[in-house]
Formats: structure tokens, sequence, C-alpha cells
């Protein structure tokens, strides 16, 4: 017996009774407290469990649970894989070079590129509201046809003629007129009820509304309570909320922009084929190219485009010259990429031919009218330079395309523009250039299987192949946004195009700068550009959207592409593109590409035949000519690749300008002696008898190059000197623009050639701070220092290059930022040592990785929070953590075969050895010397962080998102690596690491609470991330510690709070997210209390014994896990502080504050119920049973809804509970109050139950719909039995409390019916004949009187003179503007499946009431009968609300139950209950819908019939009756 008592008594609250009778004598000196206090008992902070060790301890009661599946973290919830890295390539693109030799920043380059990606994978993850990315379906899933309720509402105007549908209000019946009243007014109305019913009162065609089974049968009360159970549960809404409205995004602070998949930028592709290029006369090879230039910002938008149209024939003629033709170089259509909208993009198409002379003769045969005198001569002078000089090239011919026009479509507009003779208006060229128009040049494709192909694409997008600028559409269109551009450029209809002519290249008009001064004359008419030349001939292209996947495609690097089906297929070309702004992506594959391209050159100071100039233009790699690399691309026609290449040559010019663009590929490893050579010649075009025949090449000068300079590759305009002898030896080291002793010069030394020469590489940064940057880090990596340098000046140094990568250009630093992440991230883990001096770089690293973060944020898309998509994708994919068990591996790897294989992806498997051993292993063994250790990032940069002052402090606030993620990232793969993902949480991670993570949760508290004043945005976007972190924390740390985390926070945030909710914003942000956590049920210990055991039903009637043993053991547990004891927010830890925010915010005067709590909880509701099944839920619920007591105590803040109604409506009036006037209010002043005694007995802490305080400030209507939708969830999925027990619990008082919110739950969420268009009315009369202009004759009359015009309107809204509304014309608001005829059609689904949702959760929340109030009779018939009355007021209001059908017919099924149980409480507590029961079942007897008043008419019998039959009631029921049906003949 003792010992029961000693458990009794641990059990017993921690609140002694003097603490009680001390808190009622302040109370009763001071009834009002200030609204920001949080020092109360019920609010006070509690100190959580240890979670791991309470864990350990209830394992076997974990085990025996059905539901031990939600009661802790599954195994393997978080893994890291390795996925390989996805490429459009056949095979990854690397260098030809062997890899191992190549330097240290190549090779890591090139294993960025080719590696595969480390992502941490959390298996449960997408059930976190925290994942944006979650897709949820409730809505689309429900039936439509499951739940469609039927409302009477609704009915009122389904029923009525087509021709009745606008009557006036004086005319129209209300859903709560009785029969009478619809008598009265069916004069005018003909008849308001199906003809067919008796209610239409035409009785003799009537027909019998359908019976009832079994009504009358003589069944036991408890027989009938579990039959009409039965009968509720059937098609019932499984998740609550998924009829309910879903959370705005912008409220939902809890999601996380999720890392996007690295990727390679790709811009808005067209597909350029060539299908035929044909000139008049065809003698000659032809060589063609083709470019897109803007001529609006003078820019080259794509390198070029080569390709060979000339048949077999023809090719034969240079035979001797070119010795094979590789498959790559026979291309004849390509794919242009454009990333920027542009109105001024033209497609250049150039064409060459063999040098032979001057242009002007070589283009005369070509004009001649009579081709066919001359073909024969010009083919054999053809054939003679064909074999002399098929090496060279000149320039021949050129065209243009406007792409605007070809995007628009605007290609039919000017048909009449084309004229047959060329020569006097030239216009044929004009009509292909300006327009691209003319009636036989000009082919729109109407079914081709790329545009099949794009028809399907579009379909998926939710697109439309109907573009502005379309032939639907003859507007053209001269500017576009991004989006516009994206749409126009992927949708537009495939093209043929044939250009009729071309334009002779002028010798004088050789620079791009010429060329973008004639371009913008092509979109004028035809007589601007009367004054070029054309040649006869034709080429015809076929232009088209670019499909997904093209067969057969190479990159620019001539790699393969996915899907390829063979060498013998001539393959399309990707071209790659030159944008114009900046791509802030980064680098995703390797490239390594040149390009050189001469400008003009100076030879007018060299005396003799300097005329006829041609360059050749050689990468070499050292002096000698078998040195020079094939590497230089092919053309078309010729070989892939090449060791040298000549620049076209112009006739006769001392000075020639060039367009030639050549295309190199670099080497991986560029040394010093690699340069380009620049060897000029003059070239003899004549043919001269043999004995005077001069060499074809001389060599006229030479000039040159280096790649590097001071280790960085050259890139950008340069002028250089030409010297006219043979270079010295060793000349590749030395810059041309030394003067050499002893060597001649062109003219003295001075700058006669320009050239241009650009790269794009993702080897090299091309930007000076970041080479240095690379350079420093692989003198520290080598340990070669240089001698300028020094071991002594080697750490100020690396500092100043760390700090100076802020300057660097944004564009080089996007690109190559993995690379450089990566090598920040291994100077902070890794301790050089030089010259036996440790060096100290972790602090400006730090903040280095800061400021390259901030420096980046503008370029990004960031979420809410500042998260940046870049740095998450890195994050999340890219970034290589060292770490100190993997070094040996790493180190021991062959470098040559490490990218080819795909087994080195596997370069991070778990090492199963011990942790420790291991890691002593790898320290000694992996290569790391005595002047090099490694440390772990995570422990690094929670050091760093800590330690941290002035402007570095500040930068890692602004980014802490950024560091707080690569922190999780590191302890992830920290335990993976260590084999410790499954290992017991306590041990995972150093206690010093521990310390040094509450500590900088308590710094970056403290910031927020500093930046709240003075920058409240950041503080917000730090308060968020110190919330991810826990959040993160959660998943792989000791929960225990995690929750101590919490507390920390709360305490610090609440300190600074106590003068001012200013900050409980943030707090309630803070939970928020960390309650999104997707295993927050487990975090809650959802076990061991009386609430939360799985047991089987118990009976749902007490015993006598249980139901007055209100101090027994069970109700004081119960009554600790029911409210927001101590107990309860010690075991529920997550929930507690949600709840305990609720009820703290509801004692501020602040109705965001109110908004953000409800959403917090009412976020995760709507988790749980689209997650967990029944079963689940019910569990669930038992964690939420304290919401129910903060909403009791809260009900006069909540909103109330109060009607239009007169206040003669009774049918309102039923809606009105009063206050409870129970046993408690007339107990003598010497006996104790029962709040008292439950304080004192322990079942639940003291709260005196006074006049609501004045300082509180009601909840809006939104809040409060929120709110009870939340106490509906509970009570909905709230297993019975627990409800019972819980209900049993209370006082009286707080059971007329729940049935006040249960009452204001029926006017929150009535169902308002079906929204209808607005009609047209008459303000000039109130007839009740007509009402409303139903045909075109009164439509007319009303006009001519004005009545319903614009001025008739603005008049009487001025004699309005109190009115604030500006007097404007209401043209669009007049009946004759039809503005809802447009729109009807467009909105009519949506209204229909919003009254259908509307619909459904107004009947299932009448049920989900029922049902409460179904347990709290129950409880009434044992505890408190006085109850019964207000339950049955709240039945009788659920009656006299707009229900459905189902609801009505289980509303009086109950209300029958209760009638029979209870005949007297129709008159033992007021005469109204029995006078509003019978007016209701008059109003539904006079429902229009049969079933309705089937269950009306048996309710009415069935209560006459009682009464008659018990005898002393029966004259009181029937007089009732009569007055109810005199009252609605009267009203």
């Amino acid at each position: 017996m003792s010992t029961a008592q000693r458990s009794f008594v641990q059990k017993m609250s921690k609140q002694p009774a003097a603490d009680v009778r001390k808190n009622i004598s302040v109370h009763m000196q001071s009834k009002t407290t200030h609204c920001t206090s949080m020092c109360s008992s019920t609010l006070s902070l509690t100190e959580p469990l240890d979670y791991e060790e309470f864990l350990n301890q209830h394992m076997n009661i974990i085990n025996r649970d059905p539901l031990k599946h939600i009661l802790d973290f599954p195994q393997g919830d978080v893994t890291v894989k390795t996925i390989p890295r996805k490429i459009r390539t056949v095979d990854h693109i690397i260098p030809n070079e062997n890899i191992s030799e190549l330097p240290k920043h190549v090779q890591e380059s090139v294993r960025c590129y080719t590696s595969p990606w480390k992502v941490v994978e959390y298996a449960h993850r997408h059930y976190s509201s925290s994942c944006s990315t979650r897709e949820r379906n409730d809505r689309e899933t429900t039936s439509h046809s499951a739940y469609q309720q039927e409302f009477e509402i609704d009915n009122d105007f389904s029923s009525f003629d087509e021709s009745f549908t606008d009557k006036s209000e004086s005319c129209t019946p209300s859903s709560r007129q009785s029969i009478v009243s619809l008598a009265s007014v069916s004069s005018c109305t003909d008849t308001l009820t199906p003809r067919s019913s008796w209610a239409s009162f035409d009785l003799r065609r009537s027909v019998n509304d359908p019976l009832i089974p079994n009504l009358l049968d003589n069944v036991p009360p408890d027989q009938i309570d579990q039959l009409n159970d039965s009968r509720r549960q059937e098609d019932r809404q499984g998740a609550f909320f998924s009829l309910y409205p879903e959370i705005e995004v912008e409220e939902a602070i809890e999601r996380r922009l999720q890392a996007e998949l690295p990727v390679e930028h790709i811009g808005h592709r067209i597909h350029v084929k060539c299908l035929q290029l044909r000139l008049e006369l065809e003698v000659e090879p032809i060589f063609a190219s083709m470019a897109i230039y803007d001529a609006k910002e003078r820019q080259k938008v794509s390198e070029n485009f080569y390709f060979d149209m000339n048949s077999d024939s023809l090719k034969l003629m240079l035979s001797t010259h070119v010795r094979c033709a590789d498959v790559s170089t026979q291309s004849r259509s390509a794919i242009f990429e454009i990333s920027y909208p542009s109105n001024d993009l033209f497609l250049v198409i150039r064409l060459e031919k063999v040098l032979q002379g001057d242009i002007n003769n070589s283009v005369e045969p070509y004009l001649k009218e009579d081709k066919e005198k001359y073909r024969e001569k010009v083919k054999s002078n053809a054939m003679d330079y064909c074999e002399r000089l098929g090496k060279y090239r000149m320039p021949f011919a050129w065209t243009a395309i406007y792409l605007t026009n070809i995007f628009n479509g605007d290609n039919f507009e000017n048909k009449d523009a084309y004229v047959g003779d060329r020569d006097s208006s030239n216009c044929g060229s004009i009509a292909a250039l300006g327009s691209a128009a003319s009636s036989n040049s000009l082919d729109r494709k109407s079914s081709t299987s790329s545009f099949d192909q794009l028809r399907r694409k579009a379909n998926d997008m939710s697109g439309t192949l109907t573009r502005r600028g379309s032939l639907e559409r003859k507007e053209k269109r001269r500017s576009w946004s991004p989006d516009d551009f994206a749409n126009v450029v992927e949708n537009f209809r495939p093209i043929t195009l044939t250009v009729p002519s071309f334009f002779k290249q002028e010798p004088d008009k050789m620079k791009d700068e010429d060329l973008y001064k004639i371009l913008p004359e092509l979109k004028r008419p035809c007589t601007v550009i009367k004054k070029y030349k054309c040649i006869p001939g034709s080429i015809k292209l076929e232009i088209s959207p670019c499909v997904e996947d093209v067969t057969n495609a190479l990159t620019p690097e001539l790699a393969k592409i996915e899907p390829h089906g063979g060498t013998k297929t001539r393959p399309v070309k990707e071209i790659l593109e030159f944008p114009l702004l900046p791509i802030y992506n980064p680098h995703y594959s390797y490239r390594n590409l040149l390009f050189v391209s001469p400008k003009e050159l100076n030879f007018s100071a060299r005396a003799g035949s300097a005329r006829n100039i041609a360059i050749r233009i050689q990468l070499m790699s050292g002096e000698t000519p078998s040195e020079a690399v094939n590497a230089i691309f092919g053309k078309s026609s010729c070989p892939e690749y090449a060791t040298d290449v000549f620049t076209c040559v112009n006739y006769h010019n001392k000075c020639p300008s060039f367009y030639d663009e050549i295309k190199i590929a670099l080497p991986a490893s560029i040394k010093q002696h690699h340069h380009l050579l620049f060897t000029i010649y003059h070239v003899s075009c004549q043919k001269k008898p043999h004995e005077l025949q001069l060499p074809v090449e001389t060599p006229i000068g030479y000039t040159w190059l280096p790649l590097l300079e001071d280790g960085k590759l050259k890139v950008g305009e340069f002028n250089l000197p030409v010297m006219v002898e043979a270079p010295p030896k060793n000349y590749s080291f030395i810059p041309p623009n030394v003067h050499l002793p002893g060597i001649k010069w062109l003219d003295n030394h001075r700058s006669v050639f320009s050239i241009n020469v650009a790269a794009v590489t993702s080897v090299h940064t091309l930007d000076a701070h970041l080479d240095q940057f690379f350079l420093m880090c692989e003198y520290l990596d080598s340990g070669n220092i240089p001698s300028h340098i020094g071991e002594g000046n080697m750490e100020a140094e690396l500092k100043k290059c760390l700090l100076d990568i802020e300057h660097a250009n944004r564009e080089s630093l996007v690109k190559h930022l993995p690379l450089v992440l990566d090598k920040l991230i291994e100077l902070l883990v890794t301790t050089h040592k030089v010259g036996g001096q440790t060096m100290c770089l972790g602090s400006t690293v730090f903040e280095v990785l800061c400021l390259v973060s901030a420096r980046l944020s503008i370029l990004s898309d960031v979420d809410q929070y500042g998260r940046q998509s870049l740095f998450s994708t890195y994050v999340q994919f890219q970034c290589k953590i060292p770490h100190p068990l993997n070094t040996k591996r790493c180190k021991k790897r062959n470098g040559a075969n490490e990218f080819l294989s795909k087994e080195t992806y596997d370069s991070y498997d778990v090492l199963s050895s011990d942790t420790a051993e291991l890691q002593n292993e790898a320290l000694s063994n992996a290569g790391l010397e005595s002047d090099m250790t490694l440390r772990l990032l995570h422990e690094e940069l929670a050091l760093q962080y800590t330690l941290s002052r002035g402007k570095a402090a500040d930068l890692a606030m602004t980014n802490s998102w950024f560091l707080f993620e690569l922190m999780v990232k590191s302890m992830i793969e920290h335990l993976d690596n260590s084999s410790t993902l499954n290992a017991p949480r306590k041990h995972r991670f150093s206690q010093q690491y521990n310390e040094d993570i509450a500590a900088l949760v308590a710094i970056v508290t403290n910031k927020v609470m500093e930046y709240h004043s003075t920058d409240p945005r950041l503080a917000q976007s730090l308060n968020a991330s110190l919330s991810f972190l826990i959040f993160d924390l959660l998943s792989i740390g000791d929960r225990g510690f995690v929750f101590g985390l919490i507390q920390i926070y709360s305490k610090l945030i609440i300190s600074r709070n106590a003068s001012g909710p200013e900050l409980m914003s943030y707090k309630i942000d803070f939970h928020r997210i960390v309650c999104s956590h997707e295993h927050f049920i487990a975090l809650n210990f959802p076990f061991g209390t009386s609430y939360t055991t799985f047991s089987a039903p118990c009976s749902p009637t007490p015993s006598s014994t249980s139901s007055t043993s209100q101090t027994s053991y069970g109700s004081i547990e119960r009554s600790l896990h029911a409210d927001l004891s101590s107990e309860f927010r010690q075991q529920h830890f997550l929930v507690g502080i949600v709840l305990t925010d609720l009820a703290t915010v509801m004692e501020i005067p602040s109705p965001h504050l109110h908004g953000k709590a409800i959403n917090c909880v009412r976020n995760l509701l709507t988790s749980h119920d689209s997650r967990y099944d029944a079963d689940v839920r019910c569990r669930v619920a038992s964690l939420y049973i304290p919401l129910l007591s903060i909403v009791m105590d809260s009900f006069s803040q909540l909103h109330q809804y109060l009607s239009d109604a007169q206040d003669h409506d009774r049918l309102q009036q039923m809606g009105q509970l009063e206050d409870y006037q129970g046993p408690h209010q007339t107990i003598a002043k010497a006996t104790i109050s029962p709040e008292v005694a439950y304080a004192i007995s322990g079942s639940r802490v003291y709260s005196y139950m006074t006049e609501p305080s004045k300082s509180k400030v009601p909840l809006n209507a939104e809040n409060t719909r929120h709110l009870l939708a939340c106490v509906l969830w509970v009570l909905k999925n709230l297993e019975r039995t627990v409800l019972y027990r819980w209900l049993l619990g209370l006082s009286p008082h707080r059971v007329h409390q729940m049935l006040q919110v249960l009452n204001t739950c029926l006017k929150a969420f009535e169902y308002s019916g079906q929204k209808r268009l607005p009609t047209l009315k008459r303000t000039n009369t109130h007839s009740f004949r007509k009402t409303a202009p139903t045909d075109v004759k009164e439509k007319l009359e009303e006009c001519i009187r004005g009545t319903n015009s614009a001025r008739y309107d603005l008049i009487n809204r001025r004699k309005d003179r109190n009115s604030t509304e500006k007097l404007r014309w209401r043209k669009d608001h007049m009946p004759y503007r039809s503005q809802y005829s447009e729109t009807a059609s467009k909105i009519e689904t949506e209204l229909e499946i919003s009254h259908f949702i509307e619909g459904s959760l107004s009947t299932e929340i009448s049920l989900i009431i029922l049902d409460s109030l179904e347990i709290i009779v129950h409880v009434a018939t044992n505890l408190h009968h006085n109850l019964l009355g207000t339950v049955l007021k709240v039945l009788l209001h659920s009656l006299s609300r707009n229900q459905s059908t189902l609801a009505l017919q289980n509303l009086f099924a109950s209300q029958r139950a209760l009638i029979f149980k209870f005949p007297n409480l129709l008159f033992d507590e007021e005469t109204d209950i029995c006078a509003d029961l019978c007016l209701l079942l008059l109003k539904h007897c006079a429902s229009q819908l049969p079933g309705i008043r089937s269950q009306a008419a048996a309710s009415l019998y069935l209560l006459m019939r009682q009464n008659f039959e018990i005898g002393n009631n029966f004259a009181r029921v029937k007089m009732q009756n009569k007055c109810k049906i005199y009252c609605s003949i009267c009203i």
C-alpha cells in the first residue's frame, strides 16, 4: 500500500498547495496581468529529456508497439551516394595528354569536370514541408463523385424555371421559410418545388417521399447509438486538410530552395541545314561558312560553321592539295545557340573560292548574260588555279538573313517584292535578306519529322505553337522579353528558305566594322541597297527550332553526342556561342579552345613584291618546323586537324584586312615555349613559263606571340611588329615587342600586324587574381617556392592573393567557382609548414569563403532567405571535402587512369576498419609529412565562426546559410567515411565540437536580436539559417543535445523579449522550421502515456467508481499529459514548444503573431494529414490534446460570426449559447472551488476563471477559421476512447466551453451556397411582377429611359455626399456590357471544384462535430447531466444552418436518439428548446429535397408520438407546433 502511495506521490503535480493558495490570493488582488508576460508556470521553459537515453530505456516498449515505425528514425534514413555525372557526350571530354604528367591545377580541373557527384540522400525528406518539390496531390486524388454533397440552398436556384431565375429579394424564397410562407409567394413564382412533389401543392400528381426503414422498430438506445455511429462513418473524408485551403507559398517560411542539378549551359538553339548551294556558273569549287552577328551590339555571336556543297567532280579539282576529308568536316547542318534576345541578329553566309587573282576579274564571268559561252574557258582556268593555288582562298561573295523575321514569321508579307531583273533592282537578294520573302523562294514546312517532334515538345511544355509574330498575327514583333524570346525561338515554325543571289565581296570592305554598317540596311526597303552588286546564285536553307535529341551531333570539340549512329553519316555540328553578355554558370565539362583572328597588316613600308599576302598560322611547341602542333581545326572537306592554316588572300593589297577565324585546340599543359607563329607570304598568282615561274609562296615576314605571360594565358588585342628575316634561335621565349639587336624589323620595329586572340577555356581562368591564387597554391603544394617570394614571405603573399579574390572578375569567378571553393576548403583544413613555421591561414580563408559568397549573391536565384542556387548546388553535388581517412586512397591513385576508369568514381568508399586505427594509418602513410596536417572541415568552420571578429564576423552572419550547409555536408561525409552513420549518436562527434556548436548557436541568436533593430531582413535570414542548421542536426546528431540547442535559443530570445513581443516572431519562425522535420512525430516520443499507449478500445461508458474518482492515479497522470504541464513539455518537447508559443501569443495583442502561431500548428497538422493513415493519425492527434484546452481558454477571443438577419429571426438566435450556469457558481464560500481542487489534486495547473481580459485582442475571421480547423482535425483523428477519457476529466465549465467552441465551428464553416454570376437588376422599380429585363425589348426600353446608363449611375452616386468613392464612369459595369460572358466559361470549372470542396468540407465538419457531441452526451450522462440541454442546443443550431443531405440525415438521427433517451430535455431546461425544435422540423418539412422532408417528418412524428405515449407533455408539443405554423404565416 505504501509503495502505491509513493508511486502516487511521484506522479503528483509539482505545484504544492501553498503555491495554489498564493496564486489565488495574488489573482484576487490583481485580476489583470500584462499581456506580454511569459513567466507564468504554464509557459516557463522546461528542460528537455535526454533523447538518446530515454529512447534506450524504452526500447522494449517501442519494439512491442504496433506503430513502432513512427517512434524512431528508420535505419538508412541518411545515406551518402555517389551518382555518375550526367553528360551529353558518349565519353567524357578529357585532354589527349597523360593526365598524371599535367600540372596539378589542370588535373584538378579535369577531375572537377569528370568525377561523379557525392550527394547526401534523406530517405524521408520528401515528407517534410520544408521540401519545396513535394507533390501534394490530395485534392487531385480525391474523388469528386465519392464526396459530392447536395445542399438545399443550391437546389433553391436549380429547381426554378430558366425564365424566373432573376427574382426580387422579396419574392425569392429563403431556405428558412416555412410551408405557409412559401405558399404566400407561389403566385409570383408559379411553383418553387418539383411538380411531382407533394410540396408543390399539386397533390393529385404528387408522389410519396422515401420512407425511412426500421424507424418504428423497438431498439435499445445503445444499439441506436451504434447504428448511428456506423452510418456517420460511411463515405467520410479521410484527410481533413485535403479539403482545406492550402497555405500560401509566401507564408511557407520553412520551404528551402532545393539544389539544382549541375548542368551545362545551353541557350536557345536553332537548327540550320544547308540543302543546296548553286551558282549559275558551276565550274569551280566554292567554300562556304556561316555565323551569327549582332548588328546593334557590333559583335560576332557564334564561331564559324564551314560547310562544303561541292559535287564530287569539283572536289577532285583539289585532290593534289587535300589528302583526305574526315567525316567531321563534311557536315552540312549546324546547331546555333542564342542565349540573349536581340532584334538585330543576322545569319551571315560567306563564300570563298580558290585564289585566282583580282576579285573583280573573278566575279566578271558570273555576271555576264551568255555564261555558257565562257563556261569552258572559265573551267579550264579554274582547274589550273586549283592545281597551283589549291590551298589558298580568296573572298568571293556573301549574304545575310535577318533572323528576327524568321522567328516572327513575317515571311509572306512582301510577296510582290521579288523582281525578276536583278541587275536593275537587285531586289531578289533584298527580299531574301530583309524579309526573306518571295513567292518562289520561301516555303513554310507543313510536315517534317523535326516539326512533329517540336509539336510534341510544345504540348508537353503546356505551351502552344501559336506565337506572337506568326502567320496568325501580322503585327511585327520589334522587341522581346527573355521569356517571350525563349518561347519564340523554341516554337517558331520550321522554314525552308531560298536566297536567290549573293553580294559581291568588295576588297576594301573586308573588316567586321564594314559588315556592321551594312547589316542594318538590310532591314530597309530594297531601294536602299541598289548600290550593292549581286552575283546570281542561290542557297537553300532549312531553319527550325532544334529538337532535344539530335542524332550524330558533335560538340565544338568534335566529341560525339548521344545518340550517335555511326561514322558514315554526315554529322551535325554544335556551334560555339560567343554570348553578348556574361553567362553566370560554372563550367561543366573540359574545354580548352583558342580563337585567333588576324585583323590588319600594313606592309606599305616594304619594298618589292609584297602584294598578294597570305599569313600562315601555326601553334608551335618549339622552334623547329617539326614541332608544329597538329591542333588547328579543319574547315570543310579536309583533315580534322592540321598543323597550319592560311588566311584569305586580298589580291594586290599591301595593307590587307582579314575576316578569318582560326580555331585551335590548346594543349592541356602549356609551357613557356608554346607560341603562335605567323609567317607572312607573298603568293604568286600569275602562271608563267616554266623557266620564268617564281615560287608560289615567298616568305616576306615573321612574327610570333607567346601563349603565356607570367604563367598566365595571354588573350586580347595585340599589335605585333614583323621581322623581315627568319627568327633567331630561342626566339620563342622572348616576346616580339622586345627589340632584339642584329635583327632586321619591318618599319623600324613598329607594330604593323594586329590580331585578336580569344580563349574559351575551362582550365585557364583568364583573370589575373584567380591565376595568381592558383599559382600560389601550386607553389605551396609542391614546396617549390620561387626565390622572388621566399619562404619567409610566403604566408603574407598567400593571404594577399586570398583577399584579392574579392576583386576577381565575376564571370571568371562563377565559371571556376567549384575549383576556387574546393581549393579554399583544402587550405582551410590543411595546416602547412613552410621553413619550419606553421602558416596561420584559417581566419583568412574563412573570411574569403564568406567574401566569395557575398560577391556572387546578386548573380544567382535566391529564395526568401538569400540562399543562392550556385552555392547550394555546389554544396549538394560538387564540393570536394578532404578527410583524413581517405587521404591514403587519394594519394595512391593512378593519376593516368583516374579519369578514365569508372571504378575510380567510387573514391569515397566507406572504410570498414576501426576509425582511430585508420586515421593514424592515414596520417602516417598517406604521404602527409610533418609539414602538413589535415583537420575536419565542420570542426574548423565551427571554430572559425565562433572566433571571427569584425568584417569576417559580419560576412559570416550574412552568408551563414552557406557555412551551415557546408558544415552539415562535412559532418555527414565524416560519418560516412568513418562508418558511423548508424552508430550511437552520442559518440558521433567530439565533445569539443558540440561545445563549439552550442557557442555558435548562442552567438548567432544574439546577432539575430542585434540585427532586429538595425537590419530586420538580415535578422530574418540569419534566424532561418540557424533554424535549418538545427533542422539538419536532428537527422545526424545527438537529438538530446540538439534539443538543448533549441533551449539555448529560446532562453536568449525570452530574456531579451521580456519588455515586448517584437522578437516573438523570430521564435515562432524558428520553431516552425525546426518542427517541419520529416521525423517530427518520432522526436516527440508518442508513447508511454495514458493518451499515447496503444490499447484495445475500452467501453465508452465508464463505471460509476471511475466516474466519481477524479483524484485517482490514472486521472492525475492523464491530466499531466492533457495540458501544457512540465511533464508534457518535457516528453513531447517539440509539440510542447509549438503549443506554448500559441498559448503565449494568444496573450499578445498582435494579429500578425496570431496568424504565425496558428499557421505553424496548421502546417504541422497538414503534414500529418497527408502522410499518415488513420491508425497513425489517432496516435499523432493525442499529442495535440493541449490544443483543445488552449482554444477553450481563448474562446472569448474567437471571431464572432454574426448574421445579417433581423433580431426577430429565431433561427439566428439558436446559435447563441449563454455562459455556463453550472454548480460551481452556487457553491458556498466555505467550500473550495472545483478549479482549486483540480489544482491541488495535481490534475491540472491552477487557472482561475474570470472575465476575459480587456487587453486581449480578438482573432480575425481568417485566423479563427484556421485555429478551429486545427481543433476539428484533432477531434476527428483522436481515438474515441481517448477523447472520452479526456472529457471525463474536465469540469462542467470546461465541457461547456468545449460545446461553445463546437458551436462556433458551425458558424465559421457554414456552406454559403454556389456563387451565382451577378444578374441584371432594375434600379427604378420594386414591382413583384417583373424585376429585371428578361428580353431585348425591355433592355431597349431601359436604355431609352437611361435608367441603366453610365450617366444615370454616376448621378446616383453623386447624391451620396458622404461617399469617399471616386466618381468615375462605369461603362464596363452597365447592363449592355456583358462583362461576365467572356469569363464565365473559363471559371465555370474552377467554381464547380470550389463548390465541391466547400460543400465536402462543411459536411465533414458537421459530422466531426456530431461525433464529438455524441461523446459529450456519454460524459454528461454519467457526470454532468446539466450539460445535456446545451448539447441539444448545439444540435439544434446545426439543424438551423445550411447543411448537406448527408449531414442532415445524421443530425436528424442523433436528434431522435437524444430525445428518445432524454424526453424531458425539451421541458426540464427551457421551453424554448421545444419551440426551436418544432420550428426547425416544420422548416425542413417544407424542404424541396424529398430526403430531408422524410427525415424531418419522421422526427416530428416520433416527437409527438413519444410525448403522446408519455402523456404529460403532448399538449405542450402540439401547442408549440401550432404556434410556429402561425408565426410562419405572419412572417
